[in-house]
């Protein structure tokens, strides 16, 4: 079950560098109204008298009628130590609350008490609120604060579902389906859908499999929605003639509705190089072949090479011409020739060693039983040589790479060997390369060691929380993490189970001021590679920063570096037709001597 969970902590205000507060709830938007979903203890949102199941009707007297999730937490948040005020509706009062409250920093792992919780969100449902009784039903389904029960959490969401709460009818056909009862299954799901439910829809194909013109429909419904991953599924029914005659023109069709997308771009690159719905152009299959690859796309690679074998220099040459083309098509301000990208695997400067400086770099590509995450390793090799040249005595640095990055070995190096041996004149660097993944129940992060399982994140994965609290906890002079992951799940060094869907998220930040941590892409982004300098392109640019990034006294600092490398790799996921926006949260102080 995925819903969007949104963790108001310190944030960064697009482009600058000064850390904003909130109030640690946790919000959700379901229907026409965004509802308090869970509350940090002794948190501003516990301590002004926020409850769970509050509904919120205005932010400093402005409504929210009509807002979106993102636009109402962007006015919940603001300057350490501003006021604030909501105005919530709360099940059993006739009129609306104001409530008061003062924005601060928080601590980097919240503490939320899911009893608490339970009982606030009960006391909701009991009076009759389709969202506090559809957040009941997850809460039993999950045991989360309660006892695993299902029949109540089938209860509770029937209950939400016949006040016609699209989300809560989903949940319901979903729960249906996971008990093998694909009657009441779909006949929820279709409630559902017939309100415009794209999930739900999504579902309808899935329980139709077996009569193709029904998936064939539902496909369609959520394709003409927008939903590229229903447009891609689409595509080879049509040419394969299931539930309806075969029509390569329709095919055809169904991939460019998808263009944007590597599943989208693999079709067209395979239906122009076969001549299917379009004439044959080896040329233009290679340009689709590229940009799938570029997305990450497995077989497109392999493909992109074949066929790179049987153009000439010049189809070559037009073929990557028509790629960079179709990639700033839509951004006539940014250039569409770029120089050859320099090497950054060898640093161009050499410090002093610092005895007392610490590193530890994680690096895993390919994994045990994971996706890869191209060039992971690469990068982590790369950083290592970076802090070495920093001045990082090697008899300082762990280099977990591959099979050595496990679970226990991280756990291990990040809360025993650090704390050990740092000191107050440490300096301590902790780079992570590879998966990152979304619970797809709680929105809360994870890196993926290289044994974990993304359908047992709380048992083989590593919390983002923890590791940020392990960091904020030691006792050096300066904390730096850079984290080259992304935590969507919808592709690039993001993964999610099978049969899950992508998460949007905001992802999680520490907020004790202490760390300075460098992210790679935002919560409901993918990270993006260079093919040409086989890097991550958050890692490469990181790395060119660290000898050009200076600020106008000719010293690297924190500020420096993210203003030096956050524009180039917007511009480059731009390119790619994507967005990657690199984050930064922490003290600006000196990064390097």
């Amino acid at each position: 079950m995925t819903f969007a969970l949104l963790l108001l902590l310190p944030a960064l205000w697009a482009g600058a560098a000064e850390p904003m507060s909130g109030l640690s709830a946790r919000l959700q938007k379901l229907g026409e109204g965004v509802y308090v979903v869970d509350a940090a203890e002794g948190s501003p949102a516990r301590k002004g008298g926020l409850r769970c199941g509050d509904r919120i009707e205005a932010v400093d007297g402005a409504p929210t009628a009509g807002e979106s999730l993102e636009q109402v937490v962007a006015r919940i948040r603001g300057p350490q130590r501003a006021p604030v005020s909501l105005t919530v509706a709360r099940a059993g009062r006739k009129k609306p609350l104001t409530l008061s409250f003062v924005r601060q920093a928080l601590d980097v792992a919240p503490r939320f008490d899911a009893r608490r919780k339970f009982k606030e969100i009960e006391d909701c449902a009991d009076e009759g609120w389709a969202a506090c009784q559809y957040h009941l039903g997850l809460m039993f389904n999950a045991g989360d604060g309660v006892g695993r029960d299902l029949d109540k959490a089938l209860k509770w969401q029937r209950l939400a579902a016949d006040q016609d709460l699209v989300e809560a009818q989903y949940a319901l056909a979903a729960m249906r389906q996971a008990l093998k009862d694909p009657a009441q299954a779909a006949a929820w799901a279709r409630r559902a859908a017939d309100s415009g439910h794209v999930p739900s829809m999504l579902l309808l194909a899935d329980l139709s499999a077996g009569n193709k013109a029904a998936e064939l429909e539902w496909l369609t419904r959520a394709a003409e929605k927008g939903d590229t991953v229903a447009a891609c599924r689409l595509a080879p029914m049509h040419l394969k003639g299931e539930g309806t005659p075969p029509n390569f023109e329709a095919a055809f069709a169904w991939a460019k509705r998808a263009q944007g997308v590597p599943c989208g771009q693999d079709l067209l690159g395979t239906y122009y190089e076969k001549g299917q719905g379009i004439g044959q152009d080896k040329v233009e299959a290679y340009k689709w072949y590229a940009l799938a690859a570029a997305g990450g796309h497995k077989s497109a690679q392999a493909r992109r090479d074949e066929l790179s074998a049987a153009l000439s220099p010049e189809q070559l040459q037009d073929a990557q011409r028509r790629a960079a083309q179709f990639k700033t098509a839509a951004l006539p301000a940014v250039e569409k020739a770029a120089p050859r990208l320099p090497s950054v695997e060898e640093p161009s400067y050499k410090r002093p060693e610092s005895d007392s400086d610490l590193a530890l770099v994680v690096g895993i590509e390919s994994y045990k039983s994971l996706p890869k995450a191209d060039y992971a390793e690469r990068d982590a090799e790369a950083v290592r040589r970076h802090l070495l040249a920093l001045g990082v005595p090697a008899r300082n640095m762990i280099f977990l790479k591959g099979a050595d990055a496990t679970k226990s070995q991280l756990q291990a190096y990040l809360e025993e060997w650090l704390p050990r041996n740092a000191g107050p004149d440490s300096r301590v660097f902790f780079y992570y390369s590879g998966h990152g993944a979304p619970d797809a129940s709680t929105g809360q992060a994870y890196l993926l060691p290289w044994d974990g399982d993304a359908k047992f994140l709380q048992s083989t994965a590593y919390p983002l929380a923890q590791v940020y609290s392990a960091l904020d906890k030691l006792k050096a002079r300066q904390v730096v993490a850079a984290l080259d992951a992304c935590f969507s799940g919808a592709g690039g060094r993001s993964v999610l189970p099978r049969g899950a869907r992508p998460l949007v998220n905001k992802l999680e930040t520490p907020a004790s001021g202490r760390l300075t941590l460098f992210t790679a892409a935002g919560g409901d982004e993918i990270t993006g590679s260079l093919d040409e300098a086989r890097h991550g392109a958050f890692t490469y640019w990181l790395l060119r920063g660290f000898s050009e990034a200076k600020d106008g006294s000719g010293k690297v600092t924190a500020k420096s570096l993210f203003e030096f490398l956050k524009p180039k790799v917007e511009d480059e996921a731009r390119r790619q037709n994507r967005s990657q926006t690199p984050g930064l949260v922490g003290p600006d102080e000196e990064f390097l001597p």
